[in-house]
């Protein structure tokens, strides 16, 4: 039987090549933060006698992709120069919907990000507004402090199929 021997700075250097390139691809989102939000805010409407939000996984990977670009961009801002407006994204991730709005935010944990925005008319306008269906929800939690992004659409129902011509 012939044995290898293998150097411990060969393996370390190996393993490192190997998870570099996951560490750095990898973003953890703060989903339990994700979920209060939308917790609070259909609290919110409850008390106006609006219809819940319902999460939606499109509109989520919009609002994660536009947290993940914001962090790498590092700025706050509803249009960007890789992914453009708000109703871009949606339309990206798949999502048809006839009204979109976002709120995003900057702040040291999910909750005084969502609270800032409660704290905005025009934020909780969107948050409060009877024409939203439905949510997406991202909280990027970076060095510089928590990336938010809410997405608001109304996303209806498909319009119905036409029904076949009449046979001659």
């Amino acid at each position: 039987m012939r044995s290898v021997a293998i150097s411990p700075t060969l393996v370390v250097a190996l393993l490192g090549g190997l998870l570099v390139p996951t560490l750095a691809t990898a973003q953890s989102f703060d989903t339990a933060g994700e979920q209060e939000m939308l917790a609070r805010i259909n609290a919110m409407r409850a008390a106006q006698s609006l219809a819940p939000l319902e999460r939606s996984g499109g509109l989520d990977a919009a609002a994660r992709a536009h947290s993940s670009d914001m962090a790498a961009q590092q700025a706050l801002t509803h249009v960007s120069d890789t992914s453009g407006t708000p109703a871009d994204r949606v339309r990206a991730a798949g999502v048809t919907a006839s009204t979109v709005a976002e709120n995003v935010a900057l702040h040291r944990t999910t909750m005084e990000a969502h609270e800032a925005l409660v704290g905005s008319d025009a934020h909780r306008a969107n948050m409060l507004s009877p024409d939203a269906t439905h949510i997406g929800l991202a909280a990027l939690p970076t060095e510089r402090g928590i990336y938010v992004t809410q997405v608001f659409a109304h996303v209806g129902e498909a319009a119905p199929a036409l029904p076949p011509p009449p046979v001659a």
